[in-house]
């Protein structure tokens, strides 16, 4: 991996700054807020929608032609906010978006993408959402509930750690065994020296709940061995 010191040092946990909201927040209006990081890279903070519950942080790149979006917010609404974020930023249209798993709050966002987009995730998660929509009771979790339309499901899958180039754009796409969940995704910008790292590594916890460090997901498959290898692997 390149230069390992300089690449933990650079971690950006942009997506994986994930917290509940209590529901008496639900219906504050939605605040979004872009932070650049360098060389075209952004991520974007914050956001309560009207569906209250969890919400994670998203990540976007300028690349030559387009925008690659990673993650896409709780729901449609806060999706839209956040395009329209985006488009202050460039007029380069969004033309691929990389999940980096499946629970709700990084995923149900794709109901307020335009079709026609390149999604890519890890072949687990889009197993998990595939398993959440035929089942839409078995996961009550607020964060497990898909409301993805089956049109905005993964049709760009990775079954393991990959390296892409997109619109000029340099990423590698790390699976590193089951950790937060079965499906993760891990995305390197080794140009950048930046890593959005999904829900594999947490800072900012629950105020409702006990949650450990490490965020295990046992429903998805999750496991803690996993996580422990996939952190390691960052730094080695």
């Amino acid at each position: 991996m390149d230069n390992p010191r300089k690449f933990i040092c650079g971690l950006v946990m942009a997506v994986g700054l994930a917290m509940v909201v209590p529901w008496a927040h639900a219906q504050q209006p939605v605040t979004l807020s872009v932070k650049p990081l360098k060389s075209g890279v952004y991520w974007i903070e914050g956001g309560v929608g009207n569906t209250g519950g969890v919400l994670g942080n998203t990540g976007f790149i300028v690349g030559q032609n387009g925008v690659i979006v990673i993650d896409t917010k709780q729901n449609a609404e806060l999706a839209k906010a956040m395009l329209a974020e985006i488009a202050k930023v460039t007029p380069k249209p969004v033309t691929h978006v990389i999940l980096t798993h499946s629970d709700g709050d990084h995923v149900n966002g794709l109901a307020g993408f335009p079709a026609g987009l390149t999604i890519i995730a890890h072949e687990n998660c889009k197993k998990e959402m595939e398993n959440s929509l035929d089942n839409p009771n078995r996961q009550p979790g607020a964060s497990s509930v898909i409301t993805v339309p089956r049109d905005r499901l993964p049709n760009q899958l990775i079954s393991k750690s990959q390296d892409l180039t997109i619109d000029g754009v340099r990423l590698r796409l790390l699976h590193l065994g089951r950790a937060h969940t079965g499906g993760d995704l891990m995305i390197y910008l080794p140009d950048q020296n930046i890593v959005f790292t999904g829900d594999v590594i947490v800072t900012r916890l629950s105020r409702q709940r006990n949650y450990p460090d490490a965020l295990i997901k046992q429903d998805k498959s999750g496991l803690s061995e996993g996580w422990i290898e996939s952190v390691k692997a960052m730094v080695t």
